[in-house]
């Protein structure tokens, strides 16, 4: 039994938050109970990147990048964990994060999408401050998707991975590679589960790799509950046909 809790502790414990982790481990047979070997579940699969860093880096030393890409990875993790998010993997710049995993809830796309509009904000803060100390600063891009996924320990026998793989998954790549600085967009799917929380710009629909349809996507305003009153969603009234491409 200590064993398996180390291990849960080993593959959780810098991944989601430790209230998460404690309630892993409090059921009587923790590794059964995550089962490992891969599950079906519907998540929500949140994604960003940083805008222009190979640009940015260029014109700071390594140490400098090292620090601030470290404060910058903190506090999006903080926000993730606060959220119920589990921190999937550090591509670069780039963060991959899954909600909920690996206990899905009927929230997960509520969580997802205010995780990302809360990053957002503390995006700009920091921003702001590293200015002000004569840093380099940055715009973030962010792309969110909700769907089925398998979610399991994936790898070989000396090195296992908890993650999600999917089409799910490929899709949220795709929209964070066509956000904007500063920009978090989500597809139909994860509207459909926010639309009574948030204001949206519906975009251009996007052309995903093995689709043969546009997607419909939207760009996140901000929460309902904190923009003025009168604040309306718009909508793409653009031909279904058109198609956008291409990373901003």
């Amino acid at each position: 039994e200590g064993a398996d809790k180390r291990a849960i502790r080993d593959m959780f414990g810098k991944h989601v938050s430790p209230a998460i982790v404690d309630d892993m481990l409090k059921a009587d047979d923790p590794k059964g109970a995550l089962a490992l070997q891969g599950k079906r579940a519907k998540v929500t699969v949140f994604y960003s990147d940083i805008r222009g860093f190979t640009a940015m880096s260029e014109k700071m030393t390594p140490e400098q990048i090292y620090n601030q890409l470290n404060e910058y990875f903190e506090d999006m993790c903080a926000i993730i964990f606060e959220y119920g998010g589990y921190v999937d993997k550090f591509i670069g710049d780039c963060v991959m994060a899954v909600f909920s995993a690996p206990y899905p809830t009927p929230d997960d796309a509520k969580n997802a999408v205010i995780s990302a509009i809360r990053q957002q904000q503390k995006i700009t803060e920091i921003s702001a401050r590293w200015e002000k100390e004569g840093k380099q600063i940055f715009t973030v891009g962010m792309g969110l998707n909700t769907g089925e996924v398998v979610m399991g320990n994936l790898g070989s026998s000396d090195r296992l991975n908890y993650t999600v793989i999917g089409d799910n998954v490929n899709t949220a790549a795709r929209l964070y590679n066509v956000a904007a600085g500063g920009q978090t967009i989500i597809s139909e799917a994860t509207y459909e589960e926010v639309k009574d929380i948030v204001i949206v710009n519906e975009l251009q629909p996007i052309m995903v790799k093995g689709k043969e349809l546009p997607l419909r996507v939207f760009e996140i305003v901000g929460l309902r509950s904190e923009l003025p009153e009168g604040t309306e969603s718009k909508m793409w009234d653009g031909p279904m046909e058109a198609v956008w491409s291409g990373k901003h």
